[in-house]
């Protein structure tokens, strides 16, 4: 998944943030759509999500818009080809609102989540974020 912004600077959040993820369950573990890491065939590896707990990790960007949000190439049909949009793929994904969130293929449960005050945000035109900071608060 790939967030596609003309933001070259991460936002600084002055307070706590909520948002909307979408995750599934497989094998009792929550665990991010298209987030998977499946390196050895049948024997898939996943980033296991636990409530209430604060995880971190680098925003990056990427330089192939290949991996955009596959559900957000509608909202970005204006603007998809333009050449000063930017990529940013490693990074927690989310939706700014309940609305935004489109039915994914799959059984997904929508969680309500924290992006702490402080943390670094990428956002786009589609309503759409990537953090470096997130806290998975509660099944809604």
């Amino acid at each position: 998944m790939c967030l596609r912004t003309y933001q070259k600077e991460p936002e600084i959040l002055e307070e706590d943030l909520i948002v909307y993820k979408q995750l599934e369950c497989i094998n009792d573990d929550l665990v991010s759509p298209y987030q998977r890491n499946e390196i050895i065939l049948d024997d898939p590896i996943y980033f296991k999500w636990t409530l209430n707990v604060l995880y971190q990790t680098k925003i990056e960007q990427t330089m192939d818009k290949q991996f955009a949000d596959w559900t957000s190439q509608k909202h970005y049909t204006n603007f998809w080809d333009d050449e000063s949009l930017l990529s940013y793929g490693p990074g927690f994904h989310s939706y700014n609102s309940k609305d935004r969130i489109k039915k994914l293929h799959g059984d997904f449960i929508t969680f309500e989540c924290l992006i702490p005050k402080g943390s670094e945000v990428y956002r786009d035109e589609t309503g759409l974020l990537v953090s470096n900071q997130l806290i998975v608060l509660k099944e809604i």
